[in-house]
């Protein structure tokens, strides 16, 4: 079995006319004074609203997760990861690559479409993120190429009871998947051998299309039992009752057929 990735002023111009007093005669002949007009009001600078620049490769050094895998004793503190080098700190395969300071994720030449009944194996995991409970996780992530209906997005938990990298019938899975082509979202599940379920399912305007980056935010809380989920800092929905409080994270496509860019990843937990 492969190891399975499941990773991918202007400043103001402020200015006053000058009027020199002019003098024009009266009818008497004696000089009459006109009055100064006032100055303009100051023109004010356009309101220019910042744009998302699109996911390229980092110029700054790094700041990196802890790159030693948390042992049960440690308590992972969280970090970020702009993917300057892979340090090994995500599972790294053919179809799941770090390269020029992004995380490449897909295709796969052999992976089983999320929802299928084949073990399902199209994501990478975070090493060095361990087992997670609660925690604020956030990536910046773009469509690169593929069938553009696909979906992509993130591991939210993954519970390997089998410890082979697979979503097999005795493991729990939970991600977080949007589709760039009809600006749509799903949240899958998939049970101890009760099979997938798309728990959330709706479209959603905030997505942006194309190649436009997309940040996908969750959060997950009350021990775990909890995840809202945000698309471009707007807060779309959110689960309750997820039955497998801790797992394991990362970043997942939908299927075979897509590649998709993964940058500017963080998590922070409690």
């Amino acid at each position: 079995m492969n190891s399975k990735l499941r990773r991918i002023f202007v400043p103001m111009f402020s200015f006053v006319t000058l009027v020199a007093l002019a003098c024009t005669c009266g009818a008497f002949g004696q000089p009459q004074a006109t009055a100064t007009p006032l100055p303009p009001a100051a023109t004010k600078p356009p309101v220019v609203v910042p744009t998302k620049p699109p996911i390229v490769a980092p110029t700054q050094p790094p700041v990196v997760l802890d790159t030693p895998v948390p042992t049960e004793s440690e308590q992972f503190t969280g970090g970020v990861d702009d993917f300057s080098s892979d340090y090994g700190g995500w599972e790294t395969f053919d179809g799941a690559a770090i390269e020029d300071g992004i995380f490449y994720v897909g295709p796969f030449s052999d992976c089983a479409d999320v929802g299928s009944d084949n073990p399902f194996g199209c994501f990478t995991q975070c090493l060095v993120c361990g087992q997670l409970t609660d925690y604020d996780m956030q990536v910046d992530t773009a469509y690169v190429s593929g069938v553009t209906d696909r979906t992509f997005g993130m591991v939210l938990r993954f519970v390997d009871n089998d410890n082979n990298g697979l979503v097999d019938p005795g493991d729990y899975y939970l991600d977080f998947e949007l589709s760039i082509y009809d600006k749509y979202f799903a949240v899958w599940e998939h049970l101890p051998n009760g099979g997938w379920t798309r728990v959330l399912d709706k479209f959603e305007g905030s997505i942006r299309p194309g190649a436009k980056v997309n940040t996908l935010r969750a959060v997950s809380g009350n021990g775990g039992t909890e995840m809202d989920i945000y698309v471009n800092d707007n807060y779309v929905d959110g689960l309750i009752g997820i039955p497998y409080p801790t797992g394991t994270v990362g970043f997942v496509v939908g299927g075979r057929a897509v590649q998709a860019a993964f940058d500017n990843f963080s998590i922070t937990v409690p």
